[in-house]
């Protein structure tokens, strides 16, 4: 069984050899012999292998190489660097492109954020300070952009009012209860540290803690006038 396997795997071996050898001798024999035919001044051959190795007929490829070398290949020299130097011109110039879009983009995503922050002015999210969450509602009402209206789907403050409702109530299930009832002394009572002298994280908080207090208060209030 071994013996079998491994006559097999020389089989297979020698067949992709000899499928290498045919592709090579068919792509460079002609231009071989053409070498050794031009030595002995027997040029028939010299033609055909050009044509073989430029894929040109043989009038063009004779009629290039004339005009690229009878004065010592300067012109042909030239039109190379010509080439090269339009070639680093064209590159250049999109890359100055490409910068150009990156920059308006970045200039219309501003003014879009603007707007936003804008339409959004004095709502409890924007308070809360909190850049993840305001680019959260941000991105949610930019993305309802509906082309075919030419309009947004839902509106700046709707979509402030889902992110803030949506942290509200993962602040609440982190707590894990429902927070009591603030009294009129917790109410009054002064704050521990200045707003503005707490970091962003606490801010967070801050804003959080009062969001579901006035949350929990107008549910109250719902309730005495049901």
């Amino acid at each position: 069984m071994e013996l079998d396997k491994r006559e097999r795997e020389h089989a297979r071996n020698q067949a992709q050899d000899k499928r290498i050898n045919d592709a090579v001798t068919a792509e460079y024999a002609p231009v071989a012999k053409a070498r050794i035919d031009y030595k002995n001044k027997d040029f028939r051959s010299v033609g055909p292998a050009l044509v073989h190795l430029f894929g040109d007929d043989f009038p063009t490829i004779a009629r290039n190489i004339w005009n690229a070398t009878k004065d010592g290949m300067a012109t042909a020299d030239l039109k190379h660097q010509v080439a090269q130097l339009e070639a680093k011109i064209a590159e250049r110039d999109g890359k100055q492109t490409e910068q150009v879009k990156t920059a308006t983009v970045e200039t219309e995503s501003k003014q879009l954020r603007a707007s936003f922050d804008k339409r959004v002015k004095g709502h409890a999210l924007l308070a809360t300070a909190d850049d993840e969450l305001i680019g959260e509602a941000f991105d949610k009402w930019r993305n309802s952009w509906d082309p075919d209206l030419e309009e947004y789907s839902i509106s700046a403050k709707k979509a402030a009012d889902m992110v803030h409702e949506k942290h509200a109530k993962r602040a609440e299930k982190l707590l894990g209860k429902r927070r009591a009832p603030v009294t009129r002394e917790t109410k009054d009572a002064p704050q521990t540290k200045a707003l503005k002298d707490m970091n962003s994280e606490e801010k967070r908080k801050y804003h959080l803690d009062r969001a579901l207090r006035e949350r929990d208060s107008g549910k109250r209030e719902r309730q005495r006038h049901a």
